[in-house]
């Protein structure tokens, strides 16, 4: 199955629009109506780069808490 070039450049649009103007990118996100390609990639372009940024938070996270374990273990003598 071949992604049309408007999906394409809509989820490019979408994903660069939600790194750098998160605000804007959720206003117009919020008004855009219709089915049309270039929009459906837009908005999916936006959902990605909040997913690929809660995993690195999480990882973020997970690395924060096995460096605290590794500090409180090191104190104990």
């Amino acid at each position: 199955m071949e992604i049309p070039d408007e999906y394409l450049k809509g989820f490019n649009s979408g994903y660069l629009l939600r790194k750098h103007q998160p605000i804007l990118a959720k206003e117009l996100t919020k008004g855009l109506k219709g089915k049309s390609p270039y929009i459906s990639g837009l908005k999916a372009g936006g959902k990605e780069y909040e997913k690929e940024l809660d995993q690195k938070l999480e990882r973020m996270k997970q690395s924060k808490q096995v460096e605290q374990r590794s500090k409180g273990r090191g104190l104990s003598m």
